[in-house]
């Protein structure tokens, strides 16, 4: 099976805290840009959601 894309919720899954942070304030966990780094390299699209918000990591 090849995986296409991954869908990740933003707030308390890769950053930020359970409260909604506005992009300009969010601030991801530890490691978390190297694992999207390497799910890009890999060919995957990654996604992020905030309630109705997609973020396309380029």
């Amino acid at each position: 099976m090849f995986l296409q894309a991954v869908f990740i919720d933003r707030d308390g899954t890769i950053g930020g805290s359970d409260s909604v942070i506005y992009p300009g304030d969010f601030k991801l966990f530890s490691d978390v840009a190297e694992s999207i780094q390497q799910l890009k390299k890999s060919g995957v699209l990654n996604c992020s959601f905030l309630i109705n918000l997609v973020i396309h990591f380029d």
